[in-house]
């Protein structure tokens, strides 16, 4: 297999699922919203799309989307054109992907699996959350040698503390004093 034959085997999602981008979510979940599953013009479509659109990405734009209409696969939406307007509504396969009856790949973000799958809010909470076992060690940790685990700003008169500093939770501990703490910075701790 040569590398241009594997790059493309490999971005293509797995047999029956449809990949689509995340702009393509938000306005099938805005057709989905409409009665009927219909919007007479582009900028309707645009209104009904955009509070998904918030959802999945902090800096989005009207402009993403319009250009997101021309690339969605039009097996998920009909547009036809109807006087002036471009005329959208949403195919059976389009709400069979929203209904999770049919499989669909979301670029960069994985399988859909409903609204949650792909709001940037709760891919971040997922992200950052950390183990309970982590916590419980470090806890424990400072606990058994009387240390600090945080603390913003260490009071100036106190210069025989010492600090247990990590970058990271899942890393080992390193005891300090005040003036190493403040020579590496409020970046490297935490």
């Amino acid at each position: 297999m040569t590398t241009r034959e594997f790059a493309r085997s490999s971005s293509k999602p797995a047999a029956g699922d449809i990949l689509l981008s995340h702009n393509h979510i938000a306005l099938l979940h805005g057709l989905y919203d409409r009665p009927g599953g219909r919007a007479g013009s582009r900028a309707e479509w645009v209104k009904a799309a955009a509070p998904y659109a918030e959802r999945m990405t902090s800096g989005w734009s009207s402009w993403c989307l319009r250009k997101s209409m021309v690339t969605i696969p039009t097996k998920c939406v009909k547009q036809e054109k109807r006087g002036r307007y471009m005329e959208a509504s949403l195919t059976e396969v389009g709400r069979a992907i929203l209904e999770r009856n049919l499989g669909a790949r979301v670029r960069g973000r994985g399988a859909y699996r409903g609204l949650a799958s792909v709001d940037a809010r709760m891919m971040i909470a997922q992200r950052s959350t950390l183990d309970d076992g982590l916590i419980r060690k470090a806890v424990e940790y400072a606990k058994a040698y009387g240390l600090p685990l945080l603390e913003s700003n260490p009071p100036k008169a106190q210069r025989g503390r010492v600090f247990a500093v990590t970058t990271g939770l899942d890393k080992p501990f390193r005891i300090m004093c005040l003036e190493e703490l403040e020579q590496r910075g409020p970046r490297e701790w935490h």
